[in-house]
């Protein structure tokens, strides 16, 4: 059996930034909500003092993270409350607020394509009193209606490109004047296109990741329209799983997954290759 890596894997610009920051930062620090959707990392962060809340009246520690994904406006005067501060936002989800932001000030009804619950998704709304409606998939986007004059579509950083461009699509035929801007972010779609890439020459696909991980299920998802695929958090999780019929086996992660759980996953998968 071969063994194959995607070209491009694992930690985004935006969430190795915030890791940085924790394993730069004095301990001890509170993130608010978990760092990265990742048991693993977040363990090792634990392990250097580093703890998570998301109940602020539980934050004792004086500095305070802010995660990659980003916070509402009326949450961040909150923290700013409880102690010092550091705001770890990925640049590019606060580009997304910019956006969302000056399409709510020029009138626009705002639909974001994206996940309700979703942090990400929740703090964007902050910025703009929660008055945009978020559309996950095409049945959303099939029963979506309303006559607006001015309507725009933008999108959570993480989500997939394809199924992006078909809410696109069925949005465009009710409103040929939807004005469309693309926000998911470039190393997410080049996660994405390495992934699919990596699916058309393998056999069996293994997506590394945390199980709580939206852009790993993403990936995982993804891939198994081209190939097989699994989601695995764990290095241990590769005994269980079949690799009769596998002559090619294609390795990558997501973008919560830090390099060396990686690493560990390809090393054991080359021992299983022997």
């Amino acid at each position: 059996m071969e063994v194959t890596v995607a070209r491009q894997y694992g930690f985004c610009f935006g969430v190795r930034r915030a890791i940085q920051i924790a394993d730069e930062l004095s301990a001890p620090l509170t993130t608010y909500g978990p760092l990265v959707h990742n048991p693993y990392e977040v363990s090792r962060l634990e392990g250097k003092g580093v703890k998570s809340s998301l109940d602020i009246q539980e934050i004792k520690t004086p500095n305070i993270l802010v995660r990659a994904h980003g916070i509402t406006p009326s949450v961040m005067e909150e923290l700013k409350l409880k102690g010092k501060v550091i705001d770890g936002t990925c640049p590019l989800v606060k580009k997304v607020h910019g956006i969302a932001q000056m399409l709510d000030k020029n009138g626009y009804k705002i639909l974001i394509f994206g996940q309700k619950s979703h942090p990400e998704t929740i703090g964007t709304q902050g910025y703009i009193g929660n008055r945009a409606d978020v559309i996950h998939n095409t049945q959303e986007a099939e029963n979506f209606s309303g006559d607006y004059d001015k309507i725009a579509l933008i999108s959570q950083t993480t989500e997939i490109i394809g199924e992006f461009n078909e809410v696109v699509a069925i949005l465009l035929k009710k409103y040929p004047h939807l004005r469309v801007i693309d926000t998911i972010c470039e190393p997410t779609k080049e996660n994405q296109n390495a992934a699919v890439e990596l699916a058309k020459e393998s056999d069996l696909v293994v997506v590394v990741g945390g199980k709580n991980s939206s852009n790993t299920r993403k990936l995982m998802l993804n891939c198994e329209k081209i190939t097989r695929a699994v989601h695995i958090e764990s290095p241990e999780e590769l005994d269980k799983l079949d690799f009769s019929g596998v002559k090619i086996l294609g390795l990558t992660s997501g973008a919560s997954t830090p390099d060396w759980l990686f690493d560990k996953v390809v090393i054991k998968a080359k021992e299983l290759a022997k």
